[in-house]
């Protein structure tokens, strides 16, 4: 919630409502271990009756490989609270790597406005809310998807995130921060890497670094599809739910 938002009785009546319906449950199944924990650590729930199954991509086909030009500089951040994923940071860690490669370019998805301060608009596209129901935005959606060498969202919270998910299917390397359930999606020099959350330095630093490394990116992506056709389809997580039910 945004700061002031709410009074602190208002939060507390609500964390209480919360926790008295978590406790009377039989059972609780949650999308990342980083959730799990935070049901027995700030919820006090037993552990016994949590269980991570994770979560799916939402898409209505799993699409086909193409060939992919991992040459080329584009960055894709997709996500809709623009402020939360941290696309404020990733505009001036994209400034920082402009000077060292001009040839970058920065897609942004998501929020259906977005005022872009006029120092961080070189190299940068605003494609705005992207409908897939839509065919016209559908098309322009996986033509920048399939045109993108890698994927960042630099979230400042995260309890999960479907993006990288649909970006690896996509043969997508991923640049994650290192909190919430990230580190349960991207392994660092296997599928992507994990910058400090907060710091752009590092963040620019990592980005310009698997840039610079079209050959590294094919392997990444190749892995991180693996990846979520092993792990993160809603036939494994079903299969997982009636295995704890039964």
């Amino acid at each position: 919630y945004k700061k002031g938002t709410f009074s602190k009785s208002t939060i507390d009546k609500a964390f209480r409502y919360e926790r008295d319906v978590l406790q009377g449950m039989d059972k609780i199944f949650t999308m990342s271990e980083y959730l799990r924990e935070s049901f027995i650590e700030d919820f006090g729930i037993s552990g016994d009756k949590i269980k991570t199954i994770g979560t799916g991509i939402n898409l209505d086909r799993i699409p086909d490989v193409k060939v992919k030009d991992y040459e080329k500089k584009n960055i894709l951040f997709i996500g809709i609270d623009f402020f939360r994923k941290g696309g404020f940071e990733l505009l001036k860690s994209f400034r920082i790597i402009k000077e060292s490669i001009p040839t970058a370019r920065l897609h942004i998805i998501g929020p259906k406005k977005l005022d872009i301060p006029a120092e961080y608009e070189n190299g940068v596209e605003f494609h705005g809310f992207l409908s897939k129901n839509d065919p016209n935005q559908r098309k322009i959606f996986e033509e920048v998807i399939w045109n993108s060498s890698l994927f960042v969202m630099p979230s400042l919270y995260e309890p999960f995130g479907i993006a990288p998910l649909e970006a690896m299917i996509n043969e997508i390397p991923c640049v994650l921060t290192n909190n919430g359930a990230f580190p349960e999606i991207v392994s660092p020099g296997i599928n992507g890497e994990l910058a400090k959350v907060g710091d752009i330095n590092d963040l620019a630093d990592k980005i310009k670094y698997l840039l610079m490394n079209p050959d590294l990116l094919q392997i990444m992506g190749k892995e991180g599809r693996r990846i979520v056709l092993g792990k993160f389809t809603w036939d494994i997580v079903v299969n997982k739910l009636i295995n704890e039910i039964n």
